[in-house]
């Protein structure tokens, strides 16, 4: 009987190496199916492997050829560390060389002659009062090789508006969304502020735990006179990075606030409060307010969309 061996995360390293090809177009899409017949083997043979995590020298042969990977290098199976361990250890406290993060360096090296590179362009943009609240997600100007995660950055700005009356408004707490869309199930690896909330300027971030429709909170904590005011930008690490995307890749990204989560204050002479601060409301969100109060005061302010394609 043939001996077969085991490969620590073998169905991540799979998926791996068909996003790999398949960004490189050498696979029409990016599953296993595709990746079996391009290499001259039956569906059903990789798939049993792939769940058994158990890979013969012949099929090793024939994936590492097509996959342009060493199959004998430490980054697809780490011989160093006994089977037990690589069949048993959970991802986090594994310390062997055969990890898939490795593994995905190892492929990006091999690819990277013939790969093509990604970039995110803007799509559309559209904002309320761009004087008020406007943002920008961008993968800022880098191009991305094959098999590697985008990085996305954040830069959002807050103006309080000043009306006539002498009153300020402005929120104190702003909610940033991003939905991504994509047939191969593109996913956020990375996010800033979770599972710890990070600093952004003079306010806190906090992310949630969703992959796919992300969301953030954007928040200071205070009096009245609070409010978000400036620029708030993750420019020296990524808000999030995108994995397993492809040609088309759709990332929407917006920000919202809650009309009931504002602040307001005078900032000049004695004014009843109260009074303007409903009419500023109104005056400004006219439109909004039937939305809003469907939503239970919320509006999204500033929207703006994205596509990921290949580059150069």
């Amino acid at each position: 009987m043939t001996a077969t061996r085991f490969v620590f995360q073998a169905r991540e390293k799979i998926k791996a190496l068909c996003t790999v090809m398949q960004r490189a177009g050498e696979l029409a899409s990016a599953d296993a199916n595709a990746l079996a017949d391009a290499a001259g083997i039956p569906q059903s043979t990789l798939k049993s492997a792939v769940q058994r995590g158990r890979f013969s020298p012949e099929l090793e042969d024939k994936l590492s050829q097509v996959g342009r990977f060493d199959h004998a290098h430490h980054s697809w199976v780490d011989d160093a560390v006994p089977e037990a361990m690589r069949r048993d250890k959970p991802a986090a406290q594994y310390n062997g060389r055969d990890t898939l993060e490795l593994f995905r360096l190892r492929l990006a090296e091999a690819w990277e002659s013939l790969s093509v590179c990604f970039r995110a362009t803007p799509r559309s943009y559209s904002a309320f009062d761009p004087h008020m609240v406007r943002h920008e997600l961008s993968d800022m100007g880098q191009s991305t090789a094959a098999g590697a995660s985008m990085q996305f950055f954040l830069s959002a700005h807050f103006e309080p508006v000043h009306h006539r009356s002498g009153i300020a408004f402005g929120f104190r707490k702003a909610a940033v969304m991003v939905q991504i869309n994509c047939r191969s199930g593109a996913r956020a690896s990375e996010r800033l502020g979770h599972p710890q909330e990070a600093s952004l300027g003079d306010a806190r971030l906090q992310g949630e735990a969703i992959s796919r429709h992300l969301r953030w909170t954007i928040g200071k904590e205070g009096g009245d006179g609070d409010m978000l005011a400036g620029e708030y930008s993750t420019s020296d690490q990524p808000l999030f990075c995108l994995a397993d995307y492809e040609d088309g890749t759709a990332v929407i990204s917006q920000i919202d606030v809650n009309l009931y989560d504002r602040a307001t204050f005078a900032t000049e002479g004695e004014l009843d409060v109260s009074l303007n601060k409903q009419a500023l409301i109104e005056q400004i969100f006219l439109q909004e307010l039937p939305t809003a109060e469907a939503r239970n005061g919320w509006i999204t302010i500033s929207r703006q969309e994205l596509v990921v394609g290949r580059y150069g």
